[in-house]
């Protein structure tokens, strides 16, 4: 769920030709981690695949509760696939460095 949320903040950021590139990343990160729970014995494989689909449902709904807000105080709903507030896209800059 982590990796999704921190995914639907920063993909205004990140350039519309690196997303697809992005969420294969993410994906097949969220797939190691459970299978490595399965193979390391402290998990059953129903417990990963309950764990995935709680995740995505409480991020679903998360995001649809987001969306509802922003349509309720007058702001524009985009697809998800633009993040949650695609409207902050230049405000989103990085860090300075330590020098």
């Amino acid at each position: 769920m982590t990796y999704g949320v921190l995914l639907l903040v920063f993909l205004p950021a990140i350039r519309q030709r690196w997303r697809r590139p992005v969420l294969a990343i993410i994906a097949v990160i969220v797939v190691a981690v459970g299978f490595t729970r399965i193979a390391s014995g402290v998990h059953y494989l129903t417990g990963v695949l309950a764990g995935w689909l709680l995740g995505a449902a409480w991020l679903a709904v998360t995001a649809a509760a987001f969306r509802h807000w922003r349509r309720d105080a007058g702001l524009a709903t985009p697809p998800l696939l633009e993040g949650l507030a695609p409207e902050e896209r230049n405000r989103l800059q990085a860090a300075p460095s330590a020098r």
